[in-house]
């Protein structure tokens, strides 16, 4: 998937100014640049933080003019602002479409799970949790007898919390990736203590095929 492909101005700034859009929209736009399909790439959250950087230096690349628009407003969840706001950007440029390459072959592709971790982690800092914190792990069932959706109920709603609320947050502050924010730091803790949980179960189930105990 090399070829150009119009997009409409918003998807665009939705990309190259963080403008507030819906998941699909913003997907759809980051899935052609990076040569993807758009149920190849990750949620709207995920993709914030892994392939949309790049993807935004490429879109000014090649639209400089897109230099031109400010930083979008808080808009308080307005989406009735947000259209508004675009259509004054697309009046200030004078199209209200643009075509979009993808990236070209030398940039990165931040797709994978190694690029989430390294996007949201600082490496040189190592969490310390108190065990005595963590969730009880269950004598019950263990990782055999669960489904993947029971397994991971408790932590999907937290991280896709997390994702959301951090690029809400990042548009507020102009792209900055890290900033004072106790719901988010709160969030993360929590959502670190079930990911210790889910560790610890398959832990256990290793070393059960392993020794074949019960």
């Amino acid at each position: 998937m090399s070829y150009a492909k119009d997009f409409d101005l918003y998807s665009i700034l939705a990309v190259s100014h963080r403008l507030p859009s819906n998941a699909l929209q913003y997907r759809t736009i980051l899935a052609h640049m990076v040569g993807r399909d758009v149920d190849q790439v990750a949620g709207a959250g995920v993709c914030a933080l892994t392939i949309a950087p790049e993807c935004r230096l490429w879109l000014l690349e090649q639209h400089p003019q897109l230099n031109q628009i400010p930083t979008p407003p808080d808009f308080r969840d307005d989406e009735a602002a947000m259209d508004a706001w675009a259509a004054e950007q697309a009046a200030r440029l004078g199209v209200d479409h643009l075509p979009v390459s993808p990236l070209p072959p030398d940039r990165p592709r931040r797709l994978g799970l190694g690029d989430l971790i390294d996007a949201i982690t600082d490496a040189s800092k190592v969490i310390m949790i108190d065990p005595a914190e963590l969730p009880a792990v269950p004598k019950g069932p263990d990782v055999t007898e669960l489904d993947f959706s029971e397994l991971t109920k408790n932590v999907r709603p937290l991280v896709n919390e997390y994702f959301d609320l951090h690029r809400r947050e990042q548009a507020k502050r102009d792209g900055e990736q890290w900033f004072q924010h106790d719901e988010l730091a709160d969030i993360a803790d929590e959502a670190a203590k079930w990911m210790e949980f889910y560790m610890e179960l398959f832990r256990r189930s290793a070393r059960r095929f392993r020794t074949g105990e019960h």
